[in-house]
């Protein structure tokens, strides 16, 4: 069997007290044959665009090409907001302006459309309120009734988190599903890897939901390992996954114009991508009429 190696990160909060509509996940499957060289390509966009030498070393560095904090440092340049210590520190160590964060944003889009072919992005997006009003229906109602009688966070704490996990670990499930059905189309076998999140312990709930044939449709067999976490700082590969994730909510969210462009030039690498990427590339929760039509 072909090996690969799956990444995968998400974008938006699942938590119900955050006014954000979607959560996503966003997954790029690499064989592993060509992660070397992504990984070279992807630092080196990076260094044309940092003023980072070419024999620099760019883990150390504790740069990171993330989707939503590119954007917001864009929009705080072009509207001379107020940037945050970090923003600042960044764009006085690399001579960073509106156009220079504008060409980075692009090239990386650019890239992302032109992923090798072998290259498959996958992805989960959940409606959050649709999900918590089909699937936990007492919880989320009760949630609600909480928060109309203007209870103190320590109270809503405990049934927030059961609303959060229930819906990280169906999501997350999905995506699982879709990735053992990829290996399946290729005769391959992956492991998975996850940005460090808080919650691990969710991933690995779902993942032996399915192990132990409690899934409705597959075991997962060919994910070969259980779900590990490392910091997306050092791996490109979780970095891409979280520009994917990025897209994926911003097409659900139908809202910004030029991120669903964008996304709908990297359609294609999605599976099933030149047909309809949607439902074996990118599963909608709780359906596809919770979405843009």
């Amino acid at each position: 069997m072909r090996p690969y190696v799956a990444f995968f990160d998400d974008s938006g909060s699942p938590d119900p007290s955050d006014r954000t509509e979607f959560f996503t996940f966003g997954m790029v499957v690499i064989p592993f044959e060509l992660i070397q060289k992504i990984s070279d390509s992807w630092w080196d966009i990076i260094r044309s665009h940092m003023g980072i030498p070419r024999n620099g070393l760019p883990p150390i560095l504790n740069l990171e090409a993330k989707s939503a904090d590119l954007y917001n440092l864009y929009d705080k340049l072009r509207n001379n907001a107020n940037l945050r210590i970090e923003e600042q520190r960044l764009v006085d160590d690399y001579w960073l302006d509106e156009n220079k964060v504008s060409s980075f944003i692009r090239s990386i889009w650019d890239y992302l459309s032109t992923m090798d072919n072998d290259v498959t992005y996958l992805g989960a997006a959940v409606n959050k309120h649709e999900f918590w009003k089909k699937f936990k229906p007492d919880e989320y109602d009760y949630y609600n009734f909480l928060v109309q009688n203007n209870a103190s966070k320590r109270d809503k704490k405990s049934i927030r988190m059961r609303l959060q996990e229930a819906l990280v670990s169906k999501a997350f499930e999905y995506l699982l599903q879709r990735t053992q059905y990829l290996m399946e189309d290729n005769e391959g076998e992956c492991i998975v890897i996850g940005d460090e999140t808080c919650h691990s312990n969710n991933f690995y709930s779902s993942q032996a939901f399915l192990q132990a044939g409690f899934g409705n449709y597959t075991n997962a067999e060919n994910i070969i390992n259980n779900v590990v976490f490392g910091s997306s700082l050092h791996n490109p590969g979780l970095q891409i996954s979280d520009w994917i994730a990025y897209a994926i909510r911003n097409w659900a969210t139908d809202k910004n114009s030029h991120i669903i462009s964008r996304f709908n030039e990297i359609k294609h690498n999605f599976r099933n991508g030149k047909n309809n990427p949607f439902g074996r590339g990118i599963v909608l929760i709780p359906s596809k009429s919770n979405f843009p039509q």
